[in-house]
């Protein structure tokens, strides 16, 4: 395949990790602290992974805010991303505890 599917491949492991993706919504429990990192991009708290992911690999930015009410309440970067996607994955109902992307 493209190398952009490969690397999404490797990123979420499997195509069950690009399922949820999609319907993963972000949670404040996904965020980090900016760290002083300006945020060009924001997306709003409850937009799902993918769209972030999206959003971070569209515009080659390491970092993406996530604001509430207009406030930014934090940040994603692709790591923060994974993260949020492997416990999605294992708190999924039925679904296994497999680490997704190894």
């Amino acid at each position: 395949g493209a190398p952009a599917d490969d690397f999404v491949a490797r990123f979420v492991g499997s195509s069950r990790g690009l399922r949820r993706l999609a319907v993963t919504p972000i949670t404040r429990d996904d965020l980090i602290a900016p760290d002083g990192r300006s945020a060009r991009l924001t997306i709003p708290l409850g937009a799902s992974l993918e769209e972030a992911l999206a959003m971070l690999m569209r515009n080659d930015d390491a970092l993406v805010g996530v604001t509430e009410n207009d406030s930014l309440v934090g940040a994603l970067t692709p790591d923060a991303v994974h993260r949020a996607l492997r416990r999605s994955v294992a708190e999924a109902p039925g679904g296994d505890a497999a680490p997704v992307g190894g």
